[in-house]
């Protein structure tokens, strides 16, 4: 890339930069920050505030600590977009399985967005909660529930939009990707949040509704369909051919002892 887009894609977001797209998003408040740890955690302190008008984004232009599923970190570096947003559907956020409905319908309003983006690239879900671009993760997901405000949830994201990996640890060179190392262009950060949020709150209010198709468009994206995934589960690992998701967002595998189904897992290895 020439130096001039490497000086481009350092621009840092601002408040001002954010509020009208944030605002023609349908984002009711947003919450701003240079630098912070993680976006998630702040979004569920914010979420137990009944005052909050939802939906609601926390934003950074850097996020030094944010977290994937479990103990996963997500590791991000100048030029990415990491925020959370926080929304209250209609049906209860603590019932199952809409957490993992919504993971997944965030997963798809990703998704559409970044196809959009990098139209020449093969852009896919892998379950639970990661986008793939060409077979390399370029973006995030972590829907919590909060305990005090079951009623709300909040939706994090992180997206590799116009940041490099010369300096992210080792495992990362080789398994990552940000739109702008896929594409060759530099995005206006505030554009693609823009877009994204406007996507994933039409999903959710789908998903709310019970009106949403998930399973159908999950088996058109899915990353993991047909491939034998090693997941490691609670009761122990498991290795299964990919058969897809079901309605409530369970992984579906097959083996020798026959089909099984699993709602929570970490996937360690795929073929």
């Amino acid at each position: 890339m020439r130096s001039s887009d490497d000086q481009d894609s350092q621009t840092p977001l601002t408040f001002e930069s954010l509020t009208a797209a944030v605002g023609r998003a349908g984002i009711r408040g947003i919450e701003f920050h240079p630098e912070i740890g993680s976006t998630n955690d702040r979004a569920l302190q914010l979420a137990a505030d009944p005052s909050i008008s939802t939906p609601f984004l926390v934003v950074a232009d850097r996020q030094s600590a944010g977290r994937g599923r479990g103990t996963n970190a997500w590791w991000s570096a100048s030029g990415a977009l990491t925020f959370s947003v926080i929304v209250a559907p209609t049906r209860h956020c603590s019932t199952s399985p809409l957490p993992s409905q919504l993971s997944l319908a965030a997963g798809l309003a990703v998704c559409d967005v970044l196809q959009k983006k990098a139209p020449h690239h093969d852009v896919r879900v892998k379950w639970p909660n990661d986008i793939y671009l060409s077979g390399r993760k370029t973006c995030g997901i972590l829907v919590e529930v909060p305990f005090t405000a079951p009623n709300r949830a909040v939706i994090g994201v992180g997206v590799n939009v116009n940041n490099r990996f010369e300096g992210a640890p080792p495992e990362l060179r080789q398994t990552a990707v940000s739109l702008a190392e896929a594409t060759g262009q530099i995005f206006d950060r505030a554009s693609v949040l823009e877009e994204i949020l406007a996507s994933i709150l039409r999903e959710v209010e789908s998903v709310a509704a019970d009106a949403s198709d998930l399973r159908e468009r999950w088996a058109a994206s899915c990353y993991l369909t047909g491939r034998l995934v090693h997941l490691e589960t609670p009761a122990g690992r498991t290795v299964g051919l990919c058969l897809g998701i079901d309605s409530d967002g369970a992984l579906l595998l097959q083996n020798e002892r026959g089909p099984s189904r699993h709602t929570s897992g970490v996937i360690r290895g795929i073929e």
